[in-house]
């Protein structure tokens, strides 16, 4: 018996096997792509409320065209400009299927896979001047590769462009931003590498230019609609000026931390900045640290509540984020959509906000807790102010050295006017000084002027550096500190 045709069959077999397990890998990789984008769907839908996710964010698969070796889809991001106009990114896409994707063989790399995906972003009006500035074929591609168990890494690359728009210029290196993803797109770890971002305004005599720019990100589901984020992001040098007249403000090591938390629609985030040395010509001004937070906020209120303020602020023929007059009408509207906001108690912290030079610093921190006031239509705003606000606190501490070092730093020059500069800035830090400590509203101790208040409005209480004070005397207390 000649062994050919058999070797032949077994060949065939072989070829007819893996076209088979070929194919029924993609159909796999198309249901991953669509659990993946119903995920993203889903998590903006308990963000923003069913109402507003399709109009501010989702994604839609356009077109799927599913081949024995390969595939090809169609993704559209849309979304809104700032002005509310709808806006589309879109996606072209070219899968090859596992087990063995051909394009990964040829990287070494040997392990089975569910799919292999390259995309690259297409020009539409939105990123039509980013598309014309850069010179890449795209401007955005992406490389992805999914395993079996839902697990997959992807790689986003980002073209340079240099971009002008009228007295304004825009320049942007590129860069490259990856992110593994396991169990679905909700679990991911993200990094991201860019050297340079800058924009001037000739016009503004506006300034911005940021230097190796590090991102990194973590999000994980804790349980169903149960969502931890952590992200950072690190600028070796952020320089910038707002005016013609301002001098450049140089920021060395910007470190920037958010942290949230989101159980269905209530979300507690967290944000601090650290800024290891602030440089105004040259005069080393010291480190700065600023943290804030904000608990049990209620996204989708929120969102609605935005969403009618810029709709109502575009009929009064106005800037979405400039303030108008509204109708009565108008405002009760505004009201009503407040009250589920404050309904969820949110309380709002910053702590702490540190300014820092060798001499000594300034430290503050503060917080209040909010509530739904009820009826107030017919209150003054101190009874308003007692119903809405449930607890809050106020502390800060300002050394006399770290004001009198800061006004020698800002100064410059020599020695002497350094000298004179120092002096003004301790006689009025003294001067105040004075004023506070005569109304009670401060203390000073060991060259350190404090401020400590705790507030429960609702029980007429205010404890101000120790004092127990009632609605009336803290609302005297601030009428003479006005007056003076």
């Amino acid at each position: 018996m000649k062994k050919t045709p058999v070797l032949l069959g077994a060949v065939v077999a072989v070829g007819a096997l893996y076209v088979g397990s070929t194919w029924y890998v993609g159909k796999q990789a198309q249901q991953a792509i669509e659990q993946g984008v119903a995920q993203i769907n889903e998590r903006v839908v308990k963000m923003l409320g069913p109402d507003l996710s399709a109009s501010q964010f989702h994604i839609q698969i356009e077109a799927y065209e599913r081949g024995v070796l390969s595939s090809s889809g169609r993704y559209v991001i849309h979304t809104s400009d700032s002005d509310g106009q709808p806006m589309q990114y879109v996606m072209h896409d070219h899968l090859q299927h596992g087990p063995f994707p051909l394009d990964l063989l040829k990287k070494g790399v040997f392990a089975p896979q569910l799919g292999y995906s390259r995309a690259q972003m297409e020009v539409t009006p939105a990123i039509r001047e980013w598309f014309d500035a850069s010179e890449a074929d795209t401007p955005l591609a992406a490389e992805t590769r999914v395993g079996f168990g839902g697990q997959g890494i992807s790689t986003w690359a980002f073209a340079p462009f240099e971009l002008e728009r009228g007295q304004q210029h825009i320049s942007f290196s590129g860069g490259t931003l990856q992110v593994a993803f396991n169990k679905g797109v909700n679990n991911n770890t993200a990094s991201g590498q860019f050297d340079r971002y800058s924009m001037v305004d000739s016009a503004l005599g506006e300034h911005i230019e940021l230097r190796n720019i590090q991102l990194g990100s973590t999000t994980r589901e804790v349980a169903a609609g149960h969502f931890e984020h952590h992200s950072t992001a690190r600028v070796k040098s952020l320089t910038f000026w707002v005016n013609h007249d301002m001098q450049p403000v140089h920021i060395e090591d910007l470190d920037v931390a958010l942290a949230s938390t989101q159980q269905q629609h209530l979300l507690d985030a967290g944000i601090r900045y650290d800024a290891a040395r602030i440089l105004v010509e040259g005069s080393d001004l010291g480190r700065m640290t600023a943290s804030g937070a904000v608990n049990r906020l209620d996204i989708p209120a929120l969102t609605a509540l935005q969403n009618t303020y810029a709709e109502l602020a575009r009929k009064h023929g106005g800037d979405p984020n400039e303030p108008f007059e509204p109708t009565l009408e108008e405002q009760q509207l505004l009201e009503a959509q407040l009250r589920p906001i404050l309904a969820a108690g949110p309380r709002l912290v910053l702590d702490p906000l540190e300014w820092t030079n060798p001499a000594g610093r300034v430290h503050a921190n503060a917080s209040v807790s909010l509530r739904d006031p009820g009826d107030v239509d017919d209150a003054f705003l101190p009874e308003v102010l007692r119903q809405l606000v449930d607890s809050a606190s106020l502390h800060l501490s300002v050394d006399r050295a770290m004001v009198v070092e800061l006004f020698r730093q800002v100064a410059g020059g020599n020695e002497d006017e350094q000298e004179q500069a120092g002096e003004f800035g301790g006689m009025l830090f003294d001067q105040y000084a004075e004023i506070l400590g005569g109304i009670g509203l401060a203390t000073l101790s060991n060259g350190t002027l404090s401020l400590s208040l705790e507030a429960t409005p609702g029980e007429d209480r205010f404890v101000l550096n120790g004092d127990v004070l009632t609605t009336d005397q803290l609302m005297i207390l601030m009428l003479g500190l006005m007056l003076l």
